[in-house]
């Protein structure tokens, strides 16, 4: 009999609605993360620029502008890399808003020099 008064009450009613709007959800699976329309340059941004970077802290960041060579930085990532205590792997997984790029054929076939800035000044890494 409550089963009777509650679809007889549903029925006069129109049913039982809702407060709030529907949602619309989302599939995290289909939708398309954002691509990243700035670049980041390791030779000439500010530590704040830097930190964009997924992998890279402040702390990193920092090692990163001291090594920085004159004016123009760095010619390549793979000078970057020499850098004491820089990891690669954020680096070469960046992408390409990311500059300067790697020398063809990776760090083994770098064609600038080592500097002392990114050595750490006693040549060792």
């Amino acid at each position: 009999m409550a089963w009777g008064l509650l679809l007889a009450w549903a029925l006069l009613t129109g049913g039982v609605r809702s407060e709030y709007p529907s949602v619309r959800v989302i599939d995290s699976i289909d939708s398309v993360p954002p691509v990243a329309t700035v670049g980041v340059d390791l030779g000439t941004d500010p530590i704040s620029r830097l930190l964009l970077i997924e992998g890279i802290g402040s702390i990193t960041a920092q090692k990163i502008t001291r090594a920085r060579v004159g004016d123009s930085g760095f010619r390549c990532l793979c000078q970057v890399m020499r850098v004491a205590g820089v990891p690669d792997r954020p680096l070469l997984e960046a992408g390409p808003w990311l500059s300067p790029r790697p020398c063809i054929g990776g760090p083994e076939m770098c064609q600038h020099p080592v500097t002392e800035s990114s050595t750490g000044g006693d040549g060792n890494r």
